[in-house]
């Protein structure tokens, strides 16, 4: 078969970003630009995309055949019709045909996946979860997806939307998530949840000043302050990482009680802050999941190796699979 490429998509609630890769993995070329999806349509962020994948195809017209273009989407998304139902992400979309709007527009196949699957195909392919065929990933963005993979694959579930792990409830009466309910994982375990912990360290005096006035720029800028504000030693920042490393530890505890599987991967831009809330992560871990006690040092809870280009690996694999080139 002659040489071609990829192109994924990686369609998230800050950030939109789009790679082409070469049938061997090789990263061709990579770009990022702000999604702005609370502020714009669903048809208008679609077609910032298609003309970011336009510009790649130009670009690369002698690097031989394109193979298809792959799009993760946060939310619920119905994989068989490529329709996303409801995404807390993307504020406004609701039973968007994502799949027929850009084949229409780019005049391709468009393979169409939720982007935690993807980013767990990505780490599976190249990252952490090398030669595993099971894992579990959580992926901590703006927001927190999942995945499962059960024999190398999404494992979908009897409607498509199986992996809302970031809707897990971890407290009752917790503050209230974007999808309608109260006390997710989202609200404790993204860099949306740092933000408003961090904000609300600043209103009782506990966290510099300085950090409100991040709060209208992306989520992900705050928590990376918060970030090197913990490495520094600031206690409120500390505690604000321990707070995200306790729900995560609560969720993988009952994950791995009820799923048993050999890998579970913690992903996404937040991951970057792995030194600061791991700690915590496994002492409630210990705490909370007997299986994991009992087969400790069999049961693999491992940071991605992909924090930010996972989804782009998995949306290039997915086209690659598609059409059967190794």
């Amino acid at each position: 078969m002659t040489a071609g490429y990829a192109i994924g998509v990686d369609l998230g609630g800050t950030n939109l970003r789009v790679a082409a890769m070469r049938d061997d993995g090789v990263l061709l070329e990579k770009h990022v630009r702000p999604t702005d999806a609370s502020d714009r349509s669903s048809r208008d962020v679609l077609q910032s995309l298609c003309d970011a994948v336009h510009s790649v195809m130009l670009r690369l017209e002698s690097a031989g055949p394109l193979r298809g273009i792959g799009v993760g989407v946060p939310g619920i998304l119905e994989s068989g019709a490529g329709v996303l139902r409801v995404s807390p992400s993307l504020p406004g979309w609701r039973d968007v045909p994502v799949r027929e709007e850009l084949e229409r527009r780019l005049g391709t196949a468009v393979v169409i996946e939720n982007d935690a699957n993807l980013a767990a195909v990505g780490e599976r392919w190249r990252g952490a979860g090398r030669g595993d065929q099971d894992l579990c990933m959580l992926t901590l963005g703006t927001g927190v997806g999942g995945a499962v993979l059960r024999s190398g694959r999404p494992w979908r579930g009897a409607n498509g939307m199986a992996g809302e792990l970031g809707h897990m409830t971890l407290r009752p009466d917790g503050p209230l998530c974007a999808c309608g309910a109260r006390g997710c994982l989202e609200r404790y375990a993204s860099a949306a949840a740092v933000r408003r912990m961090a904000r609300e360290a600043v209103e009782q005096g506990r966290m510099p000043s300085r950090i409100a006035t991040l709060d209208d720029v992306e989520p992900e800028t705050t928590a990376r302050h918060v970030h090197e504000l913990a490495v520094a030693g600031d206690p409120a920042a500390v505690e604000v990482f321990r707070e995200v490393g306790v729900a995560l530890g609560i969720a993988l505890a009952g994950l791995v009680n009820a799923l048993d599987l050999p890998t579970y991967i913690v992903g996404g831009g937040l991951s970057c802050a792995w030194d600061a809330f791991s700690p915590a992560l496994f002492d409630e871990l210990r705490r909370r999941s007997f299986v994991y006690v009992a087969v400790e040092g069999r049961t693999r809870i491992v940071r991605a190796e992909m924090p930010h280009d996972a989804g782009l690996f998995g949306a290039c694999r997915l086209v690659l699979d598609a059409a059967n080139v190794p």
